[in-house]
């Protein structure tokens, strides 16, 4: 089991490193910017939850897997980007941004869900809340920080349902492990595939939670 959450985490390691990067990119980030970015977005969250937890040091910095990974995906992601110049830029706007949706989707379902399973291998002690706010961190910690290097307010605070999405998968997969009536090979993906279907849904139907517009100076 330890070995598919290994494998289910890497996933989503190159996925948000494939976002951190773009993100660097389109904000005409040099190569080191784009690679320290595509590292940041991958592993961020994964520090985060590590120090809740009091598992020092994080899991990310034992072997320095993730971040190795982070570091070729990034580079590969600026190589393509680096040669690729023959296309409009609201083409490249356009791809952009759905290939950001896309991967910080999978990245933020990915996270969620292995970020409470590290939770859970710790103690089975703690309330909902802690667990299902662990997986909340370990899933937008990365692009939290990404967000404010770049500039920009944070996707969690702004728009397309993305910190919901968390917590809806999230609350699914708590209530899943108590039950125990589905195995964690199954409700790991399902779990993942709920967040990244709400996640991208959002964006394709531009939905978002309700803002106080209505400010009187």
């Amino acid at each position: 089991m330890q070995n598919y959450i290994f494998y289910i985490e890497l996933i989503g390691i190159v996925a948000f490193a494939i976002s951190g990067a773009l993100e660097g990119i389109k904000n005409r980030m040099d190569f080191l910017g784009v690679v320290i970015l595509g590292i940041v977005t991958a592993t961020g969250g994964g520090v985060i939850r590590d120090l809740i937890l009091g598992i020092n040091p994080p899991l990310s910095f034992r072997s320095g897997l993730n971040i190795y990974i982070s570091i070729i995906t990034s580079v590969i992601v600026f190589v393509v980007a680096l040669f690729n110049d023959k296309v409009n830029k609201r083409t490249v706007h356009k791809v952009f941004e759905d290939a950001l949706v896309y991967t910080d989707a999978v990245g933020l379902g990915v996270f969620t869900v292995t970020g409470m399973q590290i939770a859970y291998s710790v103690s089975y002690e703690y309330s909902a809340i802690l667990y299902i706010f662990v997986g909340l961190i370990s899933g937008v910690g990365g692009g939290v920080i990404r967000d404010l290097l770049t500039d920009n307010v944070p996707y969690i605070m702004d728009r397309h349902v993305y910190a919901s999405a968390s917590i809806a998968g999230g609350f699914v997969f708590h209530q899943l492990q108590w039950q125990t009536i589905i195995h964690d090979v199954i409700s790991i993906p399902v779990c993942i595939i709920i967040i990244v279907i709400i996640r991208v849904f959002a964006y394709k139907k531009k939905w978002n939670l309700p803002k106080a517009t209505r400010i009187i100076d």
